[in-house]
């Protein structure tokens, strides 16, 4: 296509919309073969996008993304705008966009992933996410021969094609997967005359996937020439590839004309070569990927013929730079490496030869098995391409077999065709195993779960070993809703393969689906502690399980088993503080987390604070659900004063798009850094990028805390706004309410904050003196924050007081967590019909609640949540126990600052009695006269004395 502009900014947008500065429509790229624009390669310097539309896949998306790249300037930018920060959140997060950009060949530049105006008609976009593309520096003149070694026969000739290059600034690397030690010998002889040589043995063997892999990264030269042991190159092979990639802005693979020859090194002039092109040129790499997928021909050849940047190579997201979307492609794994550096930049052709190919008995792709496999292969390597976006909207690659082209109707929802193809596939290969298993998907898709049932026994009676096979039928009636059938097919799957731990989280879906929750649990518990990456599913299976069953205690013991997940062991930590952990133990564990995810040499000292103009804080929140730290955010990040703070909201909660609260936080801070997209070394970089003088987490040990990325930053003061000491950690201090300080500190003590260090927002519900026959106990923090241990006390409170009720809330638990606490309760003998459930998840409903009942009660141990100062506000006394930790202080310190210390209980026995008393002799707790006069309801003493004591600590630092 002839170039019809050239353009500084382009603005790519739907076809309606208009803009004064060149605009395209995003359809024509997204939709269209190759997504081509009208404009040269590295022409423009920035292109706006308003918002990737909603009916985009992400194979529209990878065009888009690979197109902007090309017709970019080196250093261009691609911002993505819109004017609300959650949904342009939600569109990152549902496209894998970050990740999707990389492997375009565009990396997020962070420097501009924040809230500013864009001047842009028609474009009114308030945030924006930034990619650049990079540029592509030229390459030292060194070159790095990587030769993946694993047979001796033909090894003296490759190395000596090496030392024979015209170009002579090179290394030469030999990694030796042999059995033996006949490669050794050999290169020693080499080494021996020339230096450039050098050898690796490994131990064990690699494969040829991860051979390669290791020499890429050993390599010192940014240009690595691949080289297989039996191949030999051109005496001029690296001066011409070097001048190709020189000459190529955009290049991320050259590669050249190949010539096959025999065991002997004879030419084979009858052997097919068929090239990308009959001249040297610069061809668009996209072209290239097609041409293979359409044409079944790897037209650029083995990896002897092509040169690649160390970066490129490295910067692939595969486990294995042979395989596409996570499957090794066996006999095509040079046509995937190429697909992965080709979808990154152009292909520098050089129509001179560059290697001679050997054509032998030995070769891998020559055996059977990889023969075998071939078919497979090439169907995989065609469907990926496909959902990499490398063709147009609706095309698809014509069909290689009957089982290809029924497998692609079923795929696209035509049953009738596809069980056409299916059926002639078993009338002429009667053995085809996978013809038995889609047909068996079909049946089950259209609701004939016995002729489903038949043909995968059909499929297993030829391979017996497939019972995966069968456990992705089980799954796949799971998602058809066919519940019975998919709990038969997996549990016979696992009964004929235990160690078939892929299918075991899919067993517990049916079971739990079947009412069989608790057997889901054990099942998941019987094999949650095998390694392998099934593990990670299970786990989360299991947590799911028993959050519903409301399990703290089964919880936290499925936490401390996943040794090796360090996010999961900070959420058993935390969770263990609601069930009554001892302080040493609890210290020695937060002490081993935080050395594993912060050794000392990943804490960065922090730097001394500039003391002039305003003072920039960052906030870190990773869920926008937890009520107060949220709460406390927004406050804080509408009331500090403009004057005095920059503000900057590192939103670290993956389900922030469709959350108001963190919608509105993201609008008011001056800067919005979106961490849930970055990992660990990106956040860090673009934290200390934002240079804040002070950082505020807001999470404390959990899953989603980022303490690796907090620790990197050198601001001058860092805070853990928690009730959990940052203990282990140098230069990260805790920050706390001035009543929950722990007795006894132990090393540096807290920042403090008045009282209790929150503000509390509370409706205006009118209080309502209920009459009713029974006396009423509610303990409304929601049931997964109260452990057995409270349970069991309350059960004993109620054995005391026969005819009292217990209200208990489930928040957002249902019918298995209630008949959890049922039992519970059976077993201390006190029946259901004296416990009342409700669901309260928000302060309007907790007060209407309190409203019905007599005496509160905290947990044993935590914080009591919202339903604490709910209780006071309607004038509701509620009992607590006394704690000298600070992760449990909250209750006692909230009912001695109302000037009711007395309902304080010093054990569990003087908890009871007191609580029996206030049946006994009503209390009024004179709560909201109080709460409207406290601190505790003064927003704006609340921030005053958070900027005050902040201000003062930093100038401390």
């Amino acid at each position: 296509m002839s170039d019809i502009t050239h353009a500084d900014s382009l603005v790519l947008c739907a076809p309606t919309e208009t803009a004064e500065i060149p605009t395209f429509s995003l359809s024509a790229i997204g939709k269209a073969p190759l997504g081509r624009t009208p404009y040269a390669n590295n022409s423009i310097s920035k292109i706006f996008i308003p918002l990737l539309p909603t009916d985009f896949t992400k194979a529209d998306t990878l065009r888009v993304l690979r197109e902007c790249r090309r017709i970019l300037k080196p250093k261009g930018k691609l911002l993505l705008c819109h004017e609300a920060v959650s949904t342009l959140a939600l569109r990152a997060q549902q496209l894998d966009l970050q990740e999707q950009a990389h492997d375009c060949g565009l990396e997020i530049y962070l420097e501009d992933s924040e809230r500013l105006p864009l001047q842009i008609a028609r474009v009114n976009a308030a945030h924006y996410l930034c990619f650049a593309k990079p540029q592509k520096k030229l390459p030292p003149p060194r070159v790095s021969i990587v030769i993946p070694a694993f047979r001796v026969t033909y090894l003296e000739n490759c190395l000596a094609s090496c030392l024979a290059q015209t170009y002579q600034d090179l290394e030469i690397i030999v990694l030796d997967d042999s059995p033996d030690r006949a490669i050794e010998t050999l290169v020693g002889d080499f080494m021996a005359r020339d230096k450039r040589i050098s050898y690796m043995r490994n131990t064990p063997p690699l494969g040829e996937a991860e051979n390669l892999t290791r020499g890429i990264r050993l390599a010192c030269g940014e240009l690595i020439k691949p080289l297989c042991d039996d191949d030999e190159l051109y005496p001029q092979a690296v001066e011409r590839l070097l001048a190709a990639f020189l000459s190529t802005p955009d290049c991320t693979l050259a590669s050249g004309k190949r010539q096959p020859i025999d065991a002997s090194g004879n030419s084979l002039s009858q052997y097919p070569i068929e090239g990308p092109a009959e001249n040297s040129s610069c061809i668009d790499g996209r072209e290239i990927i097609l041409k293979i997928g359409e044409s079944g021909i790897n037209c650029l050849g083995e990896p002897s013929a092509m040169m690649f940047r160390r970066s490129d190579i490295l910067a692939i997201r595969e486990r294995n730079i042979m395989s596409l979307e996570g499957k090794a492609c066996i006999g095509l794994g040079d046509a995937c490496t190429a697909t992965h550096l080709l979808s990154r930049g152009d292909l520098a052709f050089v129509a001179e030869p560059v290697c001679r190919f050997r054509v032998h008995v030995g070769q891998t792709q020559r055996q059977k098995d990889t023969l075998r496999e071939s078919e497979n292969t090439w169907r995989h390597f065609r469907e990926s391409i496909a959902a990499l976006g490398f063709m147009a909207e609706g095309e698809a690659l014509p069909p290689r077999s009957e089982l290809e082209s029924g497998i692609a109707h079923f795929q696209a929802g035509n049953f009738e065709a596809a069980l056409h193809s299916l059926s002639r596939c078993i009338v002429t290969n009667p053995d085809e195993v996978e013809a038995y298993f889609y047909l068996a998907l079909i049946c089950a898709a259209q609701g004939m779960m016995p002729e489903s049932a038949s043909f995968i026994h059909e499929a297993l009676m030829l391979a017996p070993e497939r019972s995966d096979l069968q456990a992705q039928l089980g799954e796949y009636c799971l998602e058809k809703g066919h519940i019975e059938a998919g709990r038969q097919h997996l549990a016979e799957a696992v009964a004929r393969q235990a160690d078939l731990f892929p299918a075991y989280p899919g067993l517990a879906e049916a079971m739990r689906q079947s009412g069989q929750l608790a057997e889901a649990a054990k099942l998941l518990e019987s094999v949650a502690s095998y390694p392998g990456p099934a593990q990670s599913a299970i786990v989360a299976k299991l947590l799911e399980v028993l959050t519903q069953q409301g399990n703290l205690e089964r919880i936290v013991a499925c936490c401390n088993r996943a040794r090796q997940d360090l996010a999961l062991q900070g959420l058993g930590i935390r969770l263990q503080t609601r069930s009554g952990i001892d302080a040493q133990h609890l210290r020695q564990a937060l002490e081993r987390l935080h050395s594993r995810l912060c050794p000392p040499s990943l804490q960065t000292p922090a730097r001394k604070p500039k003391g002039n103009g305003s003072v920039r804080i960052a906030f870190v929140l990773s869920d926008f659900q937890r009520t107060t730290a949220a709460r406390h955010l927004e406050l804080l990040l509408r009331r500090l004063p403009v004057k005095d703070f920059l503000t900057i909201l590192v939103d670290n909660d993956p389900n922030t798009p469709g959350n108001e609260l963190a919608e509105r936080s993201a609008l008011l801070a001056d800067r919005y850094i979106p961490a849930s997209m970055l990992d660990d070394d990106a956040l860090a970089q673009s934290l200390n990028d934002a240079a804040p003088d002070i950082l505020v987490d807001f999470d404390g040990p959990g899953a989603r805390q980022r303490l690796a990325a907090i620790c990197r930053v050198n601001a001058p003061l860092k805070l853990s706004w928690s009730d959990l000491p940052p203990w282990g950690l140098t230069g990260l201090r805790q920050m706390c309410g001035e009543w929950l300080q722990p007795t006894e500190n132990g090393g540096v003590p807290p920042l403090a904050l008045d009282g209790l260090g929150e503000f509390l927002e509370l409706p205006a519900t009118e209080i309502v003196r209920a009459a009713h026959e029974a006396p009423r106990f509610a303990c409304l923090t929601p049931s997964i924050r109260v452990s057995e241990d409270s349970w069991d006390c309350f059960a004993s409170l109620l054995k005391r007081l026969p005819d009292a009720l217990l209200v208990v809330n489930l928040g957002e638990l249902a019918g298995p967590a209630q008949q959890r606490i049922v039992d519970i309760f059976a077993r201390r003998e006190i029946n259901a019909d004296r416990l009342h459930f409700i669901r309260a998840n928000d302060t309007e409903a907790l007060c209407a609640i309190w409203n019905e009942v007599d005496v509160g009660l905290a947990p044993l141990h935590g914080d009591g949540d919202d339903a604490l100062p709910t209780c006071l506000w309607m004038e509701r006394p509620y009992v607590a126990l006394d704690s000298p930790h600070s992760w449990s202080r909250r209750p006692a310190a909230l009912l001695q600052l109302a000037g009711l210390g007395h309902l304080v209980a010093v054990d569990r026995e003087n908890y009871q009695k007191i609580a029996e008393q206030l049946i006994h002799t009503p209390l009024a707790a004179p709560g909201r006269e109080w709460l409207r006069r406290s601190p505790l309801t003064d927003a704006s003493h609340f921030v005053a004395d958070f900027a005050t004591r902040l201000a003062k600590a930093l100038i401390a630092s």
